[in-house]
């Protein structure tokens, strides 16, 4: 039966089988690959296939002045060709030993803006975002403890306790060493209670 399908048969098979877990069902790869390679070669017979003709398909690309979508094609083909031959539908890839140098070459890095109104779409989305799923507020003290923690090292300063209702203070003997503090009254005793310095 391998001997009898053919490269276009071939391809819609893995499309159902591979490209259905992709974002968008493997529409754009099957695009390009029927535009420019299953347009000549799709009637062949999968054994029938050879690297000139695939590659001469690759250079078609090329030749328009699209190197990224030849070199997108050639992943394609190649991820392909990989799946046929795992099923003993080939022997070969046609392909081994061809990469992106022998087709659209490297491709060059891209810099790009964003317009305004993307930045505005951007911002919108950040918001949305952040609303839907806030961080913790476990995580946030966390955080926050730890900028205490770190200002209080970098001064020097004892590290308060937690009193049974879970509110840090110093003990009364060592916040009147501690600078910065101030002894504050908090029901039937006191408290130290650290001022922010900068």
């Amino acid at each position: 039966m391998a001997n009898k399908l053919t490269f276009s048969a071939a391809v819609d098979r893995w499309a159902q089988a591979q490209l259905q877990a992709r974002k968008d069902q493997g529409r754009e790869a099957l695009r390009g690959l029927r535009k420019d390679i299953l347009n000549t070669l799709g009637e062949l017979e999968l054994p029938q296939l050879r690297k000139g003709e695939l590659v001469a398909c690759l250079d078609g690309i090329v030749a328009r002045g699209s190197r990224r979508q030849a070199n997108v094609a050639l992943r394609e083909l190649k991820q392909f060709f990989s799946w046929a031959e795992a099923r003993e539908w080939i022997a070969r890839s046609p392909l081994a030993g061809v990469d992106k140098a022998h087709v659209g070459g490297p491709e060059a890095e891209r810099d790009r803006a964003l317009s305004p109104a993307e930045i505005v779409l951007l911002r919108d989305q950040i918001a949305r975002w952040q609303l839907d799923s806030p961080r913790p507020a476990a995580h946030r003290s966390h955080a926050d403890g730890r900028k205490r923690r770190a200002w209080r090292r970098d001064r020097a300063l004892p590290e308060p306790q937690r009193s049974a209702q879970g509110r840090a203070h110093l003990p009364e003997r060592q916040a009147a060493e501690a600078p910065g503090t101030e002894l504050v009254a908090i029901g039937d005793g006191l408290a130290a209670e650290q001022q922010e310095m900068d």
